[in-house]
């Protein structure tokens, strides 16, 4: 599934800086600009196909997640909420949305984690998942 529909979904909610994976992979440091968004695939897996002769349905599983980077500050006890408060209106943004990949089938929220501390900065991830049937008719 394509990380842009997700992108512009953040965005309209009134995330200003959301970027994709491609831009999170490439910085030498934390973004000059923090917070920072960004969306990166999880995986992919596929249930079995429910017919035969050449013929396909198949549910398939698609994870991917919403990356918060925050800057620490000394003596602030803001930070802690601040990242709470983000995590929320991630959340609140992709939850019960539908991709126009996943074929009508929103996303759920699947959890969070720390992803890393590096510096003065935390990467929180925040997960999703959602679905699409695989569908082909032989010809």
């Amino acid at each position: 599934m394509r990380l842009v529909p997700i992108v512009e979904q953040l965005k309209a909610s009134g995330f200003s800086r959301v970027q994709g994976v491609l831009e999170l992979i490439a910085l030498k440091g934390a973004p000059p600009i923090l917070p920072a968004i960004f969306v990166m695939p999880g995986g992919e897996s596929a249930g079995k196909n429910r017919l035969s002769g050449g013929a396909h349905h198949q549910p398939a599983e698609w994870d991917f997640g919403v990356v918060i980077m925050l800057e620490g500050r000394v003596n602030q006890d803001r930070t802690s909420d601040e990242l709470d408060e983000l995590e929320g209106k991630v959340i609140q943004a992709l939850t019960g949305w539908v991709h126009p990949d996943a074929g009508g089938q929103s996303c759920d929220y699947a959890g969070a984690r720390l992803l890393t501390l590096a510096g003065q900065t935390i990467s929180w991830l925040v997960k999703f998942k959602t679905g699409r049937t695989i569908r082909k008719v032989p010809t």
